[in-house]
């Protein structure tokens, strides 16, 4: 199974978890937080699947 991290940007941590269950599921995994200007970046790791369109409009960078 090929593993992928996702960059998600959110106001705050709640935000970011919500959008992270969300759009990712159960079955991410947080590989490091970071406060930045606006907010928080949360890395997640998770089985590499293609992720919603809206996840790509919404606070999520998938490319890394």
């Amino acid at each position: 199974m090929t593993m992928m991290r996702t960059k998600v940007f959110a106001e705050d941590s709640r935000e970011a978890m919500n959008k992270i269950s969300r759009e990712i599921g159960d079955d991410a995994v947080i590989l490091s937080t970071k406060k930045v200007h606006g907010g928080i970046e949360i890395v997640v790791g998770h089985p590499k699947r293609d992720l919603p369109s809206a996840a790509q409009e919404s606070g999520f960078d998938a490319k890394m």
